[in-house]
C-alpha cells in the first residue's frame, strides 16, 4: 500500500514541478523538453501507483477491524481512484496553461505560418515560409489586430491576425485618430483560436512591442489644447463665436474657423496659424469649405451649426458660395 501512495504522490509532484519551476528556464527548447519528460514521468508514476494499489497484498487495518480485505480495497478504490482522476485532469489543465505561460515569456513566438522574434537590434523580425528575408518593425511601433471567425458546416473556427506597423510620429507626436489609417499591414496570420489566444498572451507579456497609447493620447490632447488656445486668443470679439469649427491633423496642425455673431470671420491653418479673414466661404451640403492662404480646409458642421449658418446667410450676415 505504501508503494502505491508513494508513486502517486511522486507523480503529482513531477507534474506540478513541470508546470511551475520549469517555466523559469530561459531556453525554450530545453524547458519544453524537460517539462515533457517530467509530465510523462508523472503520468506513468501515477499509473504505477494505481497498479501497485490493486496488486498489493492484504493490509492489517486496526481502525477497520470488521472489514474484509476485499471490502477495504473497494473502499479505498472508491476514495482514491476519483481523486487520481481529478488530479490528472488538473495536471493536464495546468500543463496547457504552463505551456502558454512559457511561450508568452520567450522573446520569440512561432506558428506554422510565421515566426516572430524580438531581436536585440530593437526590431521585431517577422519570418514567413516563403520570405527570403524577414520583415522588420521597430519596437514601439508594432500592432496586432485579430478577427475571429466561427465554425460552420464547411470549415472549423479560425482567426486572422494582422501584424501592423504603426506610422512614425510627426514632430514626436502621433495622432491616435489617424494612426490606424496610416498603419501598414506587413503580415496576415491564419491560425486556430487557441494559437491566437497564445499570441495575444505573448503580446501582452511584451509591452515593448507596441506604442504606449495612454501616454501618446495624453501628449496629443495637451498639444491640441495648446494649439486651440493659441487660435482663440487671436479673436477680437468677446464671448463664444456663433460658429467655431476645428479640425486637427498630424503634427499636430489645426484647421480653424470662427464666425462671429456679426458675420465677421477669422480662419487659419498650420502648426502656428495666424488668423485672418478668409477669402471665401463655400457651402457643400452640410460642409463648410474655407478658402484661406491657398488652402481649402473642409469642416463637417453639426446640426446646430448648420441651422445657425442658414439663418445668418438668410439675413445676409454671412455670404456663402456654392461649390461643386
Amino acid at each position: 500500500m505504501f508503494s502505491a501512495f508513494f508513486w502517486c504522490i511522486f507523480g503529482v509532484v513531477l507534474i506540478v514541478v513541470a508546470n511551475t519551476w520549469v517555466a523559469r528556464i530561459p531556453f525554450a527548447r530545453l524547458a519544453a523538453g524537460i517539462a515533457l519528460y517530467m509530465q510523462l514521468g508523472g503520468v506513468f508514476s501515477i499509473i504505477a501507483g494505481v497498479v501497485f494499489f490493486f496488486h498489493s497484498g492484504p493490509v492489517t487495518t486496526p481502525t477497520l477491524p470488521t472489514l474484509s480485505y476485499s471490502d477495504e480495497k473497494a473502499l479505498w478504490a472508491v476514495a482514491v481512484v476519483p481523486a487520481i482522476i481529478v488530479v490528472m485532469a488538473i495536471a493536464i489543465t495546468l500543463s496547457m496553461r504552463a505551456d502558454r505561460v512559457r511561450r508568452s515569456l520567450r522573446p520569440e513566438f512561432e506558428t506554422a505560418n510565421v515566426t516572430l522574434v524580438i531581436h536585440s537590434d530593437g526590431m521585431l523580425h517577422i519570418s514567413e515560409p516563403n520570405d527570403l528575408v524577414s520583415k522588420t518593425i521597430p519596437l514601439g511601433r508594432v500592432g496586432f489586430e485579430t478577427q475571429y471567425f466561427e465554425a460552420d458546416a464547411n470549415i472549423s473556427a479560425f482567426t486572422l491576425t494582422m501584424i501592423l506597423e504603426w506610422p512614425e510620429p510627426i514632430d514626436g507626436l502621433l495622432n491616435p485618430e489617424t494612426a490606424r489609417v496610416r498603419a501598414r499591414t506587413l503580415a496576415v496570420v491564419q491560425a486556430s483560436p487557441d494559437t491566437a489566444k497564445a499570441l495575444n498572451a505573448w503580446v501582452r507579456k511584451h509591452p515593448v512591442l507596441g506604442p504606449d497609447w495612454g501616454r501618446i493620447g495624453e501628449a496629443w490632447k495637451a498639444a491640441c489644447n495648446d494649439l486651440l488656445r493659441y487660435c482663440r486668443e487671436q479673436r477680437n470679439a468677446k464671448g463664444a463665436p456663433a460658429i467655431e469649427a476645428i479640425r486637427f491633423e498630424d503634427g499636430p496642425s489645426i484647421d480653424y474657423v470662427a464666425i462671429e455673431k456679426d458675420g465677421s470671420a477669422l480662419a487659419g491653418t498650420g502648426t502656428h496659424p495666424h488668423l485672418m479673414p478668409p477669402v471665401a466661404l463655400h457651402a457643400v451640403q452640410r460642409k463648410l469649405v474655407v478658402a484661406i492662404d491657398g488652402r481649402f480646409p473642409t469642416f463637417e458642421l453639426n446640426d446646430d451649426q448648420v441651422r445657425t449658418l442658414q439663418k445668418m446667410h438668410a439675413r445676409g450676415e454671412v455670404r456663402l458660395q456654392q461649390r461643386a
